[in-house]
């Protein structure tokens, strides 16, 4: 998967054979609360035919995981889930703020070059530039990599609650 299309999001479409309501009332009661900061598990929310649900792992801190958010919609034999995972909201901030600071050391950089600084001082710019334009593709892969482990155990979690199976688009 590249870069755009993990950012973007994986589709997945699951297929139920219970009710939109049904599926709704179901997840509703199985997500831990959101509310309890000692919560772990699969936490979220379905109503008015949208879903959303992240793993938590309890603690206190803020939650930063994987989402899978989407539609239910109502079929002829039960519903089918529209889903999309994306990854922590930690991996877009890491990308942005990598380029804002690579965007700064490579002006930086050139008004070095303007002023007249030494050389290894511009070496030395052009060594953060160049770190700061490939460590936060590093940082986001880790966060795409949790991702994948968190889909995991979410669509783990509508099989067991709904009885959702994956499904070919």
């Amino acid at each position: 998967m590249n870069l755009i299309n993990a950012l973007r999001g994986r589709p997945l479409v699951m297929k139920t054979p219970l009710a939109v309501g049904e599926v709704e009332r179901r997840i509703n009661a199985a997500t831990v609360s959101m509310i309890w900061p000692g919560a772990a598990g699969v936490c979220g929310w379905a109503r008015f035919g949208r879903l959303r649900l992240w793993v938590r792992e309890g603690g206190w801190g803020p939650s930063s995981e994987a989402t899978l958010a989407g539609r239910i919609e109502d079929e002829l034999v039960g519903s089918r889930l529209r889903l999309r995972s994306q990854p922590p909201l930690w991996t877009y901030y890491s990308i942005g703020a990598g380029y804002v600071a690579a965007v700064g050391l490579f002006i930086s950089h050139m008004s070095s070059i303007h002023w007249g600084f030494t050389s290894v001082t511009r070496a030395l710019g052009l060594v953060l530039l160049v770190a700061a334009l490939f460590l936060p593709l590093r940082f986001a892969r880790g966060g795409f990599e949790l991702s994948e482990l968190d889909l995991a155990e979410m669509t783990d979690f509508l099989e067991r609650e709904v009885g959702a199976k994956p499904v070919s688009a």
